[in-house]
């Protein structure tokens, strides 16, 4: 019993590694993307 619950808390665990690497991810992605886009409408009001 105590042994079926110790592998479903790794597998758990291990999942939740996997949610915030993704997350992490995903987050990092859209701070470039937001960063980029912020870079080029001042790049556009310099321009005028």
């Amino acid at each position: 019993m105590a042994m079926k619950v110790a592998v479903r808390a790794k597998s758990a665990l291990t999942a939740a590694k996997v949610v915030v690497k993704v997350a992490l991810r995903v987050k990092s992605a859209l701070t470039a993307r937001t960063e980029l886009m912020l870079g080029s409408l001042q790049y556009l009001l310099s321009l005028h």
